[in-house]
């Protein structure tokens, strides 16, 4: 029996990776150490499930129509920027979200929903973010926290979330290829 390694998330708005996209090619020379998250996998991570056996792929799709059915479109912005753990020995960089009760229902409709069919809940908090890198080894970069700074306020656009993806992530040595199993769009009222 086979797997696929999987996750949900949000796609981005065309306007939000382009803006996005433009920030990491402006500083991208100026950062040595970090690998880039390239523009087109670009998206906002509702739940990483790893490895799911061939045989409850279709449950956990079932799983997810379910949470979609519950809850509606909203309005989301994308502001900010910052690092994992802290931006002196930064790991990750990302692009913040702004305050959003919707997402953070979204998040928790998912997990409600993974787990009625036999998936351990997350145990760390939900902390809604966009990776734009990954620093290749752990190290003490102080010129990330300027940079960082200096888009610390920055508005990267807003968009409309409709639904949300469950995708297959393929790793590879130039880096992983996703592509999308199954859209799930949000129907309540």
């Amino acid at each position: 029996m086979g797997s696929l390694r999987t996750f949900v998330a949000v796609p981005l708005a065309e306007g939000v990776r382009t803006a996005l996209a433009s920030w990491q090619e402006e500083v991208r020379r100026r950062l040595d150490g970090f690998k880039w998250v390239e523009p087109w996998n670009l998206h906002l991570t509702l739940r990483f499930l790893g490895d799911i056996p061939d045989d409850r792929i279709a449950a956990v799709r079932q799983a997810l129509t379910a949470a979609a059915r519950r809850l509606s479109p909203f309005d989301l912005a994308v502001r900010g920027a910052g690092a994992f753990p802290r931006l002196e020995e930064p790991r990750v960089l990302w692009a913040g979200i702004e305050g959003c009760p919707e997402l953070q229902a979204l998040h928790q409709a998912v997990e409600a929903a993974l787990a009625e069919v036999g998936w351990p809940r997350e145990e760390r908090p939900f902390r809604p973010h966009l990776t734009l890198a990954r620093a290749r080894e752990p190290r003490r970069c102080p010129d990330v926290a300027a940079l960082m700074a200096s888009v610390r306020r920055r508005r990267w656009g807003e968009m409309m979330v409709e639904g949300f993806t469950l995708y297959s992530s393929t790793l590879t040595p130039t880096g992983p290829i996703y592509a999308p199993l199954q859209d799930f769009t949000l129907q309540g009222k």
